[in-house]
């Protein structure tokens, strides 16, 4: 073996060792998870610390070599890390941070955009202002992790395979090893660090070259489709841009896959851009339609803001179809004068650098997102633009971390210092919003209208109460979680003395707990016709409680529906001792 083939092959082993450990370290790091509950942010750091640094490492070390690759990539994990660990200070818990999903988005396009920087700052001096070298650096980065991915699910499969034929003669090694916790993991980073230095090696053959000639034979297609929509968008109204930020969302997705053909089209430098005439003008034609779609993208994104303000992912989609915008205005600007394509690639160049820098303020306390929203919400409600109902308080308390929490805080004040009918509206919604289980319970609570003293007294008077001597108030109905409420709303009118609409049974059928337990049966529009619930009242509130189905003797109810029915109409209820006895363990008392 030659001195070459050995270097070759060191240079294999060691990749695939360090994709190993990289897998190790994942497998090591979701094995510690649960015992690191009482440090989590330590354990965020640690983990976006290594893990970004082994991906930094395996896509640089190729043209660098090891001691640069590793310099530059403990460098850039540690920033990534470090600025995802200060934007958790925001709140009490890591769970709403992570359910938001944008700070990770954040940290994705910090080691997407930022690693061929890195990459191609430590290749020469100058290199990270290198246009050439930094797109040959980005696409090549891009394409060995794609192949080497590739490689790894082909070899997993091959994994696969094999202990499938080793089963059919009895033979469990390759079975065994896999069920040991370490070694998927493992193979898994061996496989991908295995991958990507064959890539390497192999580069003046599996380069981005392909893949930069099939997108250039889109981007005509495409600018016929965006010439249609623009066509056509003041034919169907600009209306349809209101509503949700899907839309948007839509407008940017598409800017975005433009930018990139464009750019593919326009290669790294003059000698390498597209010369046939068809590309060259989609490219020109696409430039100058880019500024249309991306003002419709931020049109409805505004639209969405002054219509409910702001919140973190609204702000999201203003700073990314500001950012487009910006994007698509130069680069019309750009084909409107002589050599647009260097201009254009220069605009590449530094918007890849303002997409860097927001991307890492969003996780600094200089675009606080949660912060933002609430000062919003509150400012919105004080000046009476919005009422309490729509204001995000779900969100300001379980997703807006201590920001949300301030914000909540300054609303109870205000509903203790409001005039009166605004304050008893706040009050109330803040009540809906301390009494909701969930995010479902909230919105259907919260969309049912506060039931007025005038109401009430009319629903009651539609409302049959047994047994004899038992009464409900009132102030009893006013207690009803507010879909209930609703119940009463749409069954109980209608009915008579004769065949009432709603029928409510109350009485102490349980000694051991305090008040009153029953059900509540209304007439509905329903197939089955009749429903039955749970009920109850506890120190003067009303609950309705789970629907039942069976009767204590399995039969289903709605096999019972003409009987019970006839029951609500003669008052032909009863209360009956159940029969049921206790079992005391030790001064205990259980009931099966």
């Amino acid at each position: 073996m030659t001195q070459p083939e050995t270097e070759t092959a060191l240079q294999r082993l060691v990749m695939a060792l360090v994709g190993a450990l990289a897998g190790l370290a994942a497998w090591y790091f979701i094995d510690l998870a649960d015992s690191m509950f009482h440090r989590p942010r330590l354990y965020l750091f640690t983990v976006n610390f290594v893990m970004g640094g082994f991906t930094i490492l395996l896509g640089i070390v190729g043209p660098l070599g090891w001691p640069r690759a590793l310099a530059g990539a403990l460098g850039m994990a540690a920033l990534v890390a470090g600025l995802l660990t200060w934007a958790t200070l925001r709140f009490e818990t890591l769970a709403p941070f992570f359910d938001s999903g944008l700070p990770l988005v954040a940290m994705a396009l910090l080691l997407f955009v930022g690693t061929p920087f890195v990459s191609a700052a430590l290749q020469r001096r100058g290199g990270g202002v290198s246009y050439p070298l930094l797109f040959d650096t980005a696409w090549a980065i891009l394409v060995r992790y794609l192949a080497a991915w590739l490689f790894t699910g082909v070899a997993w499969a091959l994994v696969y395979l094999s202990n499938a034929l080793f089963e059919i003669v009895g033979v469990t090694v390759i079975d065994d090893l896999l069920d040991i916790d370490p070694v998927p993991f493992a193979l898994t980073g061996l496989f991908l660090g295995l991958a990507i230095a064959i890539m390497h090696e192999l580069r003046a053959y599996v380069s981005p070259f392909l893949v930069l000639r099939l997108f250039r034979v889109i981007l005509p297609v495409l600018a016929v489709v965006v010439a249609v929509f623009l066509l056509a968008l003041p034919l169907r109204g600009l209306d349809r841009l209101f509503g949700a930020l899907s839309v948007a969302a839509t407008l940017m997705a598409v800017t975005i896959a433009a930018i990139t053909l464009i750019t593919s089209t326009l290669d790294r430098n003059s000698e390498e851009e597209a010369r046939a005439a068809p590309l060259r003008w989609s490219a020109r034609i696409m430039c100058l339609m880019l500024p249309f779609l991306t003002a419709a993208a931020a049109w409805a994104v505004w639209l969405r803001v002054d219509a409910y303000g702001w919140t973190p992912a609204r702000l999201a989609a203003a700073l990314s179809a500001a950012l487009l915008l910006v994007y698509a205005l130069l680069y019309a600007l750009s084909v409107l004068t002589p050599g647009w394509a260097a201009r254009i690639r220069q605009v590449n160049l530094v918007m890849a650098l303002v997409v860097l820098a927001l991307s890492g303020l969003w996780l600094t306390p200089a675009i606080h997102a949660e912060a933002i929203s609430t000062r919003s919400q509150l400012a919105r409600f004080e000046a009476g633009k919005v009422a309490a109902a729509d204001l995000a308080l779900w969100e300001m308390k379980h997703d807006w971390g201590r920001a949300g929490a301030a914000g909540l805080s300054r609303l109870r004040d205000l509903a203790a210092s409001e005039e009166e009918a605004r304050a008893s509206a706040l009050a109330t919604v803040l009540g809906r919003l301390d009494a909701a289980a969930d995010r479902y319970e909230y919105d259907r609570d919260r969309a049912t209208p506060a039931a007025s003293p005038a109401e009430l007294a009319g629903l009651l008077a539609q409302i049959r109460v047994f047994p004899a001597g038992q009464s409900v108030s009132a102030g009893d109905l006013a207690t009803l979680q507010p879909f209930a409420l609703d119940w009463l709303r749409t069954n109980c009118p209608g009915g008579t003395d004769a065949a009432p609409g709603c029928v409510m049974i109350l009485a102490d059928l349980d000694p051991h707990r305090p008040g009153e337990e029953g059900l509540l049966l209304q007439r509905t529009a329903t197939e089955a016709g009749l429903s039955v619930n749970a009920l109850s009242r506890v120190d003067g509130r009303l609950t309705v409680g789970r629907d039942l189905y069976e009767d204590v003797a399995g039969t289903r109810l709605t096999d019972r529906r003409e009987a019970l029915l006839r029951a609500m109409q003669t008052g032909e209820i009863s209360l009956e001792p159940s029969g049921i006895r206790m079992i005391t363990l030790g001064g205990t008392s259980v009931i099966p």
